[in-house]
């Protein structure tokens, strides 16, 4: 194990627990290094974080006077802050760039500081429930292999997977297996059984995808944690999941940018924040912080990716934080729950608004045998749910799945039943339940989830 990686997941044992006032001066340390570096080497930056670093003096006080970084201001400001030398970091230093499901790719530096820091979140998850380092480790998800089509559409791959040694720091001898997301479902479940890994990272729709499909010999896997990333994982799908495979289903929420944002606990539930690797902050439209158990818009704050700077950027995603601290003891502060994109809150035109959750409309089976559905909000007063038959002799009754949705959304809507033959994910792999297109100037095909996970 590298010297530098050990320290630092010795260090997490410690300062998952530090009293929180000390945790703070833990981050603030790792905050004024962040500021000098991007005020001194990015010019984008100079102006930007002035409330907080005047004449070499650093005001932490005045953090909430540096703007919020919008994703548009990020992508304009992306090509200055690419050619300009970030100086000598340690390790390497790579670019990548998130898959662009909004139409607004970004190109990031992504140093070896970064990834190393946001591994390190993922040994914590191993650790916190005793993950065997040296067992079988499979990833389904995008790879190389995916090939964009014009459509937004995935090339399928052949369900060949590519293998890894050492998956954790702390096993050497541990396989990981990685297949890409394309693979038709059957073949990832004959994939599953003849692997037969312990432990499964893949999204929460490929789960459940994976559910429905695994028949009578489920046993044969032999899953006994699988870790979910990349979309709003709801508690149906959890359920269906957990019952199915006999494996406890684990949350994490991250973004490309800045990697592991926060894992879930394994005694509440709740989503501790890997406050080691970055800030983030939960706001409301005021750009204040929400009231604990209150709902905001998440920003974040990278310490590490010093190559490219990402400092209060606002992702998109609206999350609700926790009501209280965490009972298990660990001081990290808690998301209660991530509920998704903007893009995922339905408006009406009585000024209300929600954000449907996927097990609000499951009773949408019993009215309308299908395999996959999406909702696109296309007005204010007009959705579209778009749906694959499973019977394509079957004549829904148009009555009553109005008025269903119609009672889990808003009483006010109209809706256009559009059956097709596939609800394609997006280049990222990503698939999303819920879209709205209100406020949005965008095309009517519709894009999935925009990516959280670098790993």
């Amino acid at each position: 194990m590298d010297e530098v990686q050990r320290r630092l997941f010795e260090t997490l044992r410690t300062t998952e627990r530090m009293p929180f006032p000390q945790l703070l001066r833990y981050q603030a340390k790792l905050t004024e290094n962040l500021v000098r570096h991007a005020s001194e080497r990015f010019p984008f930056y100079t102006e930007r974080l002035r409330p907080v670093l005047r004449d070499g003096v650093f005001y932490p006080e005045r953090w909430s006077d540096i703007p919020i970084l919008t994703r548009p201001e990020l992508q304009a400001a992306m090509p200055g802050i690419m050619s300009t030398d970030p100086g000598e970091l340690p390790g390497w230093m790579t670019e990548t760039s998130t898959s662009g499901s909004t139409g607004m790719p970004l190109r990031l530096r992504w140093t070896w500081l970064a990834s190393m820091a946001t591994n390190s979140m993922l040994e914590r998850l191993y650790r916190w429930y005793d993950f065997d380092p040296n067992a079988h480790f499979a990833w389904i998800r995008t790879t190389r292999k995916s090939t964009p089509r014009a459509s937004g559409d995935i090339a399928i791959a052949a369900p060949q997977d590519e293998r890894n040694r050492a998956w954790s720091i702390r096993g050497p001898d541990g396989i990981s297996s990685v297949l890409d997301i394309a693979t038709p479902v059957a073949q990832q479940i004959a994939w599953l059984r003849d692997l037969r890994p312990q432990y499964l990272t893949t999204y929460p729709t490929n789960l459940a995808a994976l559910a429905e499909a695994a028949g009578p010999n489920v046993s044969a896997i032999g899953l006994k944690a699988v870790i979910t990333v990349g979309e709003v994982l709801d508690p149906e799908m959890r359920r269906t999941a957990s019952n199915t495979f006999g494996a406890r289903v684990v949350d994490t929420y991250g973004c490309q940018e800045l990697g592991k944002i926060a894992i879930e606990c394994p005694q509440s539930g709740l989503l501790h924040i890997c406050a080691e690797n970055m800030i983030v902050e939960v706001l409301d439209e005021a750009g204040d912080p929400v009231v604990p158990g209150g709902t905001g818009r998440v920003v974040l704050t990278g310490f590490y990716n010093l190559g490219s700077p990402i400092i209060r950027y606002a992702i998109g995603d609206y999350a609700e934080t926790a009501e209280a601290p965490c009972p298990c003891g660990c001081t990290l502060p808690a998301l209660r729950r991530v509920l998704g994109r903007q893009r995922n809150m339905f408006l009406f035109n009585d000024g209300s608004s929600i954000w449907p959750r996927s097990e609000l409309i499951t009773s949408l089976y019993d009215r309308l045998p299908l395999k996959q559905f999406q909702v696109v909000q296309t007005e204010l007063d007009h959705v579209e749910l778009r749906y694959v038959p499973a019977d394509a002799r079957h004549k829904p009754d148009m009555l009553a799945i109005v008025a269903h949705l119609r009672k889990t959304l808003h009483p006010s809507i109209r809706v256009t039943l559009v059956p097709t033959t596939e609800i394609p994910r997006s280049a990222g792999g990503k698939f999303e339940d819920f879209i709205s297109l209100v406020g949005r100037q965008r095309a009517r095909s519709v894009p999935a989830a925009e990516p959280f996970e670098l790993n």
